[in-house]
């Protein structure tokens, strides 16, 4: 217990005077630290069942938010929320790094309590021991009937080369000097009032709305093999959503948002209302929009359209993450059919020979632009890392956590909070580049080969993370593979003809080798890895010429348009 005890104080007084005028922890934060360490050296030394394992291996991680959002409608305010909590996530493991009780899904576990629990906003030691005394024997047990049916379910099965349950990984410790805090429902209203004006005097808008929300985040974490990291984050998110029908009935929506650490670091209000603006008008434009049942050939996707495919099609397939184990005997037949298709391709061609792929969290900006992707440390305590991922073509490398794999034994420090290890900064680089326009004749010459008049340009397509907090998400084409909302066909005269949104059919990884030419300059777009989370990935990508993609209508029911009106058709806008 002391020898614990004394080695996290170390490596925080350590780590405090390597930074140099890192914020000083504030009494809360002493009390909670100090409950933390306690329980998990009682947990150590004391905890046990009767003849199970002991714990060999504990973490703690407490994350504390406090939240505010705000909603207006033409001017108008429609709600608001504010709201602050504190959670403790505990992970136990019994058993070895060889074997234990993780890598294993239990369909016969019974419930032992959840992994993550609420912890009350005190600096009551007595009080926080209490809580996370329950939470830790919870989470014990759990851990121990885990391990128990994990070597049952392996007696029953023949599985070579099985590799370790965790890695043997270097400690780490980071003290965060950010501090943030939510900005009130008040200062946030300000903005999403003007913002929300942006739609006043379009009629044929049937709805829309602007939402503005800051989060701030304090996250503490804490193992028994001595890593640890406290930092604060925040997120400011400006969001602006509307709604239509098409004149044949089919309801169209599309939104645009914002993200910075801070609310001071979002756009200027009269950019991010004039962005608003030019996605409306697209938005009732694409009303009368041509119909395309289905396409087949060359398709140039520009700028945030390539960045948001990238982010659906490639993003979840460049981490690795072992097979786990079950008690169930058609589980593994299941996650055959769901395996990551690059586990099998190391060291093989997955993209054209003249592009790279490299993740690199420790970037904080690229060419004068702030990256939301950046961070420290993992959610596992693990340091950010460069990796090249991708090298001229070739596979070299998938991101991981401390969950080895038979390819891969440590970790890259890309465990963010979903399942799968994923990417902070990512850099799609090409040896060369093509112009906008030396892309558009590359992009006809190819429709002509295929016998078309026309290529196809995508331009915009809906990121489902971003859509699921559009209150007009009922609509049809919010349902399957998210479509394109910005679309054109482009003629050999220059003439462009919009289209009605349209999703990409039945891709597979295998056609990023169809990529034939990229355009010289990159975009930056940044993607949240979860719905209302912290966590984000930043792509920095050109835009990408496929050879052949196939396409087809988004579809949707198609209600009849209102018998009226808009009440205010007739009046000009403000």
């Amino acid at each position: 217990m002391g020898r614990f005890r004394i080695q996290i104080c170390a490596l925080l007084f350590a780590s405090a005077t390597l930074a140099g005028g890192v914020h000083a922890q504030s009494d809360e934060d002493d009390v909670l630290l100090r409950a933390l360490q306690d329980e998990m050296a009682r947990t150590l030394s004391d905890l046990r069942l009767d003849l199970e394992p002991p714990p060999y291996f504990v973490a703690y991680t407490v994350s504390e938010s406090k939240s505010t959002n705000t909603t207006y409608v033409l001017g108008a305010h429609n709600g608001s929320n504010e709201s602050r909590g504190r959670f403790l996530s505990v992970v136990v493991r019994v058993g070895t790094p060889e074997l234990d009780n993780t890598n294993f899904t239990n369909f016969g576990g019974g419930f032992f309590g959840g992994s993550s629990n609420r912890v009350p906003l005190t600096a009551s030691y007595d009080e926080l021991r209490r809580v996370i005394w329950l939470a830790t024997d919870a989470a014990y047990k759990r851990a121990v009937a885990d391990l128990a049916a994990k070597k049952a379910a392996l007696e029953q099965q023949t599985i070579s080369d099985r590799p370790n349950d965790f890695s043997e990984e270097e400690t780490f410790t980071h003290m965060g000097d950010n501090s943030y805090d939510a900005l009130s429902i008040e200062e946030l209203s300000q903005i999403a009032q003007v913002l929300s004006s942006a739609f006043r005097g379009m009629p044929d808008l049937h709805a829309s709305v602007a939402r503005l929300t800051s989060v701030a985040n304090k996250r503490m974490y804490l193992d028994s093999e001595g890593n640890f990291s406290h930092y604060e984050t925040g997120l400011c998110t400006a969001s602006m959503y509307a709604r239509t029908q098409t004149l044949e009935g089919a309801g169209i929506s599309d939104g645009v948002s914002f993200y910075s650490r801070s609310c001071e670091d979002l756009p200027a209000i009269d950019e991010m209302k004039s962005s608003g603006q030019e996605m409306a008008m697209r938005l009732v434009a694409s009303r009368s929009a041509e119909a395309l049942d289905n396409y087949n050939g060359p398709v140039l996707l520009e700028e945030q359209a390539a960045a948001e495919f990238l982010s659906q099609n490639l993003i979840g397939r460049l981490g690795a993450e072992p097979s786990s184990i079950s008690n169930n005997p058609n589980y593994a037949a299941r996650q055959r059919n769901f395996a990551n298709p690059f586990l099998d391709r190391v060291n093989a061609r997955v993209f054209p020979r003249f592009l790279s792929v490299v993740n690199d969290p420790t970037l904080l900006e690229f060419e004068g632009n702030k990256l939301l992707g950046h961070y420290v440390v993992d959610n596992q305590g693990m340091p950010s890392r460069r990796v090249e991922l991708i090298s001229n073509g070739m596979l070299k490398a998938l991101l991981t956590s401390r969950s080895p794999t038979k390819s891969f034994e440590n970790s890259t420090g890309s465990s963010r909070g979903s399942s799968t290890p994923a990417p902070g900064n990512l850099f799609i680089e090409a040896k060369e580049g093509m112009s906008n326009e030396e892309l558009n004749e590359e992009l006809l010459t190819l429709a002509d080969e295929y016998g078309l008049e026309y290529g196809l340009v995508l331009r915009k397509i809906m990121n489902p993370r971003d859509a699921f907090q559009d209150p007009f998400r009922s609509s049809p084409f919010q349902s399957g593979s998210p479509p394109a909302l910005d679309l054109v066909k482009l003629y050999p005269d220059g003439s462009e003809v919009p289209v009605l949104p349209m999703t990409v059919s039945n891709f597979v990884v295998s056609f990023f080798k169809d990529i034939i030419a990229v355009s010289e300059d990159r975009f930056i777009y940044d993607v949240p890895l979860a719905t209302g989370g912290l966590n984000f990935a930043t792509i920095v990508t050109p835009s990408l010429l496929f050879e052949d993609l196939s396409m087809r209508s988004a579809g949707g029911a198609k209600p009849k348009l209102p018998l009226f009106p808009h009440p205010f058709a007739g009046e000009a806008g403000e």
